[in-house]
């Protein structure tokens, strides 16, 4: 699967390119739910904001989350309460289109019941989102799955609490066979830090970002410090 890779100035041109993206997918998709895995963390906080001030049909748009911390949704660690602050407060979309992780439970019981909100959305064993936005941590972990964990082979469902030896604590997130059915997937990677990490991740396997794909696009979308090294 080829990879696009498309380097802007900052994190607001990353945040806008994002935007950009999602409208003409949306233009350009049939009528009916669009259907959208979120990112957590903090690079993407901007395009959130974002969104909650633009015109988008909002009534096709139905949100969900690629990974989620163990914690309640009002939690500050939460990705969950951080899309909230940064828009679901200012659309009131109604819950039927915000699928969020039920991370306040047992990690096993919160996973099994998304896999299953999952095959209940879609109709299918596995989802295939319409748009995944995906991060990419340090050490090359996407979503929640991070280098050595137990759910990098994990191909029988599509949701699993992942245990991450380094945290000693388990991680909410969706599995490669539920990322890479996506129709488009985008890497939304911002800052120096991520620089280190990048050549190989594009050009190798070596790392859980360097395994995604979508089924009809995959975009790494790169601001200029994290695409620093890159040749």
């Amino acid at each position: 699967m080829t990879r696009d890779i498309q380097v802007v100035q900052d994190l607001e041109a990353v945040a806008r390119g994002a935007l950009t993206q999602l409208r003409r997918l949306l233009d350009s998709s049939p009528a009916g739910p669009f259907r959208i895995a979120l990112s957590g963390g903090s690079t993407p906080r901007h395009l959130y904001q974002l969104m909650a001030e633009s015109t988008l049909p909002w009534e096709r748009i139905h949100l969900f989350w690629g990974g989620e911390r163990c914690v309640p949704p009002d939690h500050k660690d939460s990705n969950y309460r951080m899309t909230r602050e940064a828009m679901l407060d200012r659309l009131q979309l109604p819950d039927s289109q915000v699928h969020r992780w039920q991370a306040e439970l047992d990690p096993d019981e919160a996973a099994r019941l998304y896999d299953k909100t999952l095959k209940s959305e879609f109709g299918a064993d596995w989802p295939q989102f319409d748009l995944m936005w995906l991060g990419m941590g340090d050490d090359g972990h996407t979503a929640s799955l991070f280098p050595g964990s137990p759910a990098l082979e994990r191909t029988d469902v599509a949701a699993v609490a992942n245990y991450i030896e380094k945290f000693e604590s388990h991680r909410l997130t969706l599995t490669f066979p539920a990322i890479n059915a996506s129709r488009h997937v985008t890497l939304l990677i911002a800052g120096a830090g991520k620089a280190g990490v990048l050549p190989e991740a594009l050009h190798s396997d070596h790392y859980p970002v360097s395994r995604v794909h979508g089924t009809q696009s995959t975009l790494f979308l790169l601001d200029q410090a994290a695409a620093a090294q890159l040749g």
